[in-house]
């Protein structure tokens, strides 16, 4: 029997999206009804190769990204 290994995965989301003229981060705007982070975390989280996820987030954004983790 083999055994999976499982990585850890982190997950920068620290950007400003100046390139797109935005008020907030580019990974806070939201696509179908969500941030895009929170897509990104679904697909992470889902993946039995992923034992555990660190999220970087600017100094700005840490209780934003708390109440999305909690």
């Amino acid at each position: 029997m083999t055994r999976m290994v499982r990585a850890g995965l982190v997950l920068v989301a620290a950007g400003k999206g100046e390139r797109l003229n935005a008020r907030i981060p580019k990974v806070w705007m939201e696509v179908a009804g969500k941030p895009l982070l929170v897509h990104s975390l679904e697909r992470f989280h889902a993946a039995p190769w992923i034992g555990r996820i660190a999220l970087v987030v600017g100094r700005s954004w840490i209780r934003p990204a708390k109440a999305l983790v909690t």
